[in-house]
């Protein structure tokens, strides 16, 4: 091996000035075997791979195909850490290369090389980052790959705002896989939670429709833990967002731009449900005269909204959102008129308003914003008898924002609205008296019995007076509909 290195060994087998190519890779390989798990042939080898690495020409592909493999023996030994440090600079050298074959070893190798040495491999981070601009997808991907492994607490603030700022030229099916990526690294790595919160937005806003909803949720989870100025930071930023990019009252132009940046900011759907659960829940910050002291303690990468908006232009902002075709899925309709009911109870000015948007839904073709919009207009009505009912939420426990690797995350924090209001499971229950849900299959009971719990409810109905069920017929739970008639119903446990 070192005759083919240091000498033309064979002439006859000599390609272009590299002294037979495939010999000296099968040797390599062989030596890698011979070495792996030998601590004494590792120390014998390390002046051999030293010279190979050192004087292979690696301008020409067959030399370069011998240094991948002295790089591949190097790595899979318990080589000299000077050694290793070497062959990491070699797969350095293969990123600046042309070719994008070599580029992309150098990549999937450096990935390997992470878990071992982070340290040498931290030099070529600035390399790495470019290769997230290649127009090669299959670099990008694995250069985003790298660069995530690379992500730790002391180079996050570095890392984090280059992966950001691809977000805003990735291709589309790019950005779900970059995003995830990008959250997962925040949430482990976050040096602060006004920086956590700050990440998370210009995610948000950037990546649009492409951010996962479970993203949404994690940040609301955060929201909710925060101290109270930094809650109010949080409203004030992400309704800055909304009045400059949502819909005028003619449902197209923005405040700043046209309806094309009306239409893209009404696409980011978490964006959106993240605005209006802040702007709802924390309205008394955004709105009111509650004090909070602005100093934050470092600072933030988001623009104050210095001017406190007025409970009415919140709401004709909300008005015109809701007015708007592209807000047009049931989900958001919903954190709409939830916001909306928290503000009429926060602000008794806005209610005759509030409840005027409300009923616009009480027609809506889905039946669960119908009989949202019922229920909340009528609550409107009797706010002040039953204000507990717009109270600032708990906050949410940290147990519930489980790591995003996990991919099993919180069910209240999953849920929508109508799941939320959905009765909950119960046919596990073996009790004859168990409730369970009325528009699901009961369970078969005799036919006998069966009837006359039929007559007591045809009696509910029209009013006549029930007659006494048999004492083995099982009860269900019926919707009370006139209170009092169904008082002899058995009481749910």
């Amino acid at each position: 091996m070192k005759n083919l290195v240091m000498s033309s060994y064979a002439l006859e087998h000599d390609i272009n000035g590299v002294a037979d190519p495939f010999l000296q890779v099968k040797l390599l390989h062989l030596l890698r075997l011979l070495g792996t798990g030998d601590r004494k042939c590792c120390d014998q080898m390390n002046d051999l791979l030293a010279q190979v690495a050192t004087n292979t020409e690696s301008s020409k592909n067959c030399g370069n195909a011998i240094l991948y493999e002295c790089v591949i023996t190097i790595l899979a030994m318990d080589a000299d850490p000077g050694l290793r440090v070497l062959a990491v600079n070699i797969l350095g050298r293969f990123l600046v290369n042309r070719d994008n074959n070599i580029r992309y070893v150098a990549l999937n190798t450096l990935t390997l090389v992470v878990s071992k040495d982070l340290q040498a491999v931290q030099r070529h981070k600035n390399t790495i980052v470019d290769c997230l601009k290649d127009v090669d997808i299959s670099i990008r991907r694995r250069a985003l790959d790298l660069t995530y492994t690379l992500v730790n607490s002391s180079n996050i603030r570095l890392l984090v705002p280059d992966l950001i700022n691809y977000l805003s030229f990735a291709n589309n099916d790019f950005k779900e896989d970059l995003t995830t990526k990008i959250c997962f690294v925040v949430e482990m790595y976050a040096p602060s939670k006004q920086w956590h919160i700050d990440t998370l937005v210009k995610v948000l806003t950037l990546a649009g429709s492409y951010v996962p909803e479970t993203v949404g949720n994690k940040l609301i989870a955060l929201i909710s833990q925060s101290e109270q100025v930094l809650q109010a930071y949080c409203v004030k930023v992400l309704w800055g967002v909304m009045a400059t990019n949502a819909p005028l009252s003619n449902g197209t132009a923005t405040l700043e731009g046209s309806e094309e940046d009306a239409i893209a900011y009404c696409k980011k759907e978490t964006l959106l449900m993240v605005t209006l659960w802040c702007v709802g829940e924390y309205c008394n910050l955004l709105c009111g005269d509650v004090a909070v002291d602005l100093a934050i303690s470092e600072p933030s990468g988001q623009e104050w909204q210095k001017q406190q908006p007025s409970p009415q232009q919140v709401m004709s902002v909300l008005a015109a959102l809701l007015a708007s075709h592209y807000v047009n899925t049931n989900q958001l309709i919903q954190h709409a008129m939830t916001t909306l009911l928290k503000f009429a109870g926060e602000f008794a000015e806005i209610r005759d308003s509030a409840k005027a948007l409300l009923l616009k839904f009480s027609v809506h073709p889905d039946l669960e914003v119908q009989q949202r919009a019922c229920e909340f207009s009528a609550l409107v009505d009797h706010l002040d008898i039953c204000s507990g009912l717009t109270d600032q939420m708990p906050a949410i426990p940290a147990s519930s924002t489980t790591a995003m690797a996990d991919q099993s995350s919180s069910p209240a924090l999953d849920a929508t609205p109508g799941d939320l209001l959905k009765p909950a499971d119960t046919s596990s229950s073996s009790s004859p008296s168990a409730p369970t849900d009325v528009f699901s299959a009961p369970a078969a009971v005799p036919e006998a019995a069966a009837k006359p719990q039929a007559l007591d409810f045809l009696d509910d109905i029209f009013g006549a007076a029930p007659a006494p069920a048999p004492a083995a017929a099982p009860a269900f739970a019926q919707p009370q509909a006139f209170p009092g008639v169904a008082a002899q119903q058995p009481a749910i446990p």
